[in-house]
């Protein structure tokens, strides 16, 4: 009896002894499961932190493009200001050039039409030969021309007959080579004498006499050089020239 009584004892035990480690591992992997969802926390944390610090880093880059973004539109603002203002400085010195074009395109229009009213009169013209002596005073013909624009001169008579009312200049210049001989000229404005010159020749070297004048002439007037009585001129080197100056 005493023996069967041990055996149950033991049994006892043993059953104890394995309740106490099953007991045991059950709180074990009780205690274990809360390790396990921390350390999933755990995880998940650091993978935020990790993505959070990515994020950060993200922000900071996309800060940095949106500051040399915003340098770069303000300058792009800045340039477009200059553009307008050059745009509107170019604009004004346009029209002041437009401004000038017309004021100069009416200048242009004036000056044909001056032009126009104002005949372009100038001949210049020389002798072919001597002229003179003569027993009498005689009108000098300058029958080489030289210029003859506007035709108001006649190499054929020696006339020159104004085609407008205005003012005129003549002027002569006449070669002496004979010595012991008077050479002179004058000009004449229809029947009134206007000007004119001689000399004597002492030495026989050639010598020359100028003249000019300014003179208002009618339309039709007459101007016309003459050789006194007497008198001799040689050829090639005397001229006879004269241009209208103004129209009035």
């Amino acid at each position: 009896m005493k023996m069967e009584r041990t055996a149950v004892v033991a049994l006892q035990l043993l059953l104890l002894v394995l309740l106490q480690n099953n007991l045991q591992k059950t709180e074990a992997a009780d205690a274990l499961k809360p390790s396990n969802e921390l350390k999933q926390l755990r995880d998940i944390m650091y993978q935020q932190g990790t993505l959070l610090a990515e994020m950060k880093t993200e922000m900071k880059y996309m800060e940095k493009e949106n500051k040399a973004l915003k340098t770069k539109i303000a300058k792009q603002i800045k340039e477009t200001k200059e553009v307008r203002n050059n745009t509107e400085n170019l604009k004004k010195e346009l029209s002041g050039m437009k401004t000038a074009l017309v004021a100069s395109e009416g200048e242009v229009q004036n000056l044909k039409k001056e032009n126009a009213e104002h005949p372009k009169v100038a001949f210049s013209a020389t002798l072919i030969s001597s002229v003179g002596p003569l027993s009498y005073d005689s009108v000098i013909v300058f029958s080489r021309i030289i210029t003859n624009i506007g035709g108001a001169y006649n190499p054929k008579t020696g006339l020159f007959t104004a085609p407008v009312r205005g003012v005129y200049y003549f002027r002569f210049t006449i070669c002496s080579g004979d010595k012991g001989q008077f050479s002179g000229i004058y000009l004449k404005k229809n029947n009134d004498w206007l000007t004119g010159a001689s000399e004597y020749n002492y030495d026989g070297f050639y010598k020359y006499i100028s003249g000019g004048v300014t003179v208002q002439l009618e339309h039709g007037d007459v101007v016309h050089a003459r050789i006194y009585q007497t008198y001799k001129i040689c050829g090639y080197d005397s001229t006879f020239s004269g241009f209208l100056i103004t129209v009035y």
